[in-house]
């Protein structure tokens, strides 16, 4: 079973997101003052959702990067094992060759080959 990740730390986020709400707060009023009378809610309503949408979006993606830095911060290598059933281990060293493994010059040498034997000649005009 995995452990808990950490909480997030909401004062920080809060602070963090603070200028970001009052900016949405701003623009939702600027949206509702600058509407004509009798025009109110059908001038400011698309552009109030439009800012609430973007502080929406912009608190959930923070949100979730604040959850991956705890983590982050309170990850640890070491602290990291598996030693159940199933873990894998190396077994005794095999005089067998594996199958499909090249047995052929090395890969450099043979691309050079198929260049047509010059290490510095142009390959084919593929264009």
């Amino acid at each position: 079973m995995d452990a808990p990740l950490p909480k997030v730390d909401r004062t920080a986020l809060r602070a963090q997101l603070l200028a970001e709400f009052e900016r949405t707060v701003d623009a939702v009023v600027d949206a509702i003052d600058s509407a004509p009378a009798g025009r109110v809610i059908c001038d400011s309503e698309e552009p109030a959702r439009v800012a609430l949408d973007r502080f929406r979006c912009q608190v959930y993606e923070a949100s979730l990067q604040a959850k991956v830095a705890a983590a982050e911060a309170a990850f640890s290598p070491s602290g990291q094992r598996y030693d159940g059933p199933q873990a894998a281990s190396q077994g005794p060293a095999s005089l067998q060759p594996v199958d499909r493994q090249w047995s052929g010059p090395s890969v450099p040498s043979a691309l050079a080959q198929r260049r047509g034997g010059e290490p510095n000649a142009p390959g084919p005009d593929i264009g």
